[in-house]
């Protein structure tokens, strides 16, 4: 009986266990569009933040954002760090 109950379990259960689903591709969310969209069109702005995550733009204008928080509450996007001349 034991062996019974093993049998189905392993057959049920390896399917489920196997890896072999294909991974999503990872679109942008809504925020990450909206935080690169704001450095498009702020080019003289060097960091901005919504306050969940903040993005900044190196000496060779490449942009690095930071992760946002799960549980965090976005607010109107902001420049806080202008470039200097």
């Amino acid at each position: 009986m034991k062996c019974l109950a093993l049998a189905l379990l392993l057959a049920f259960a390896a399917p489920a266990l196997a890896d072999d689903a294909p991974t999503p591709a990872v679109s942008p969310s809504v925020e990450d569009a909206t935080m690169a969209s704001f450095g498009a069109k702020n080019a003289d702005c060097r960091e901005w933040t919504d306050s969940c995550a903040i993005c900044r733009r190196d000496d060779m204008g490449a942009v690095h954002c930071s992760t946002p928080g799960i549980a965090c509450q976005p607010i109107p996007i902001v420049c806080t760090k202008a470039k200097t001349p």
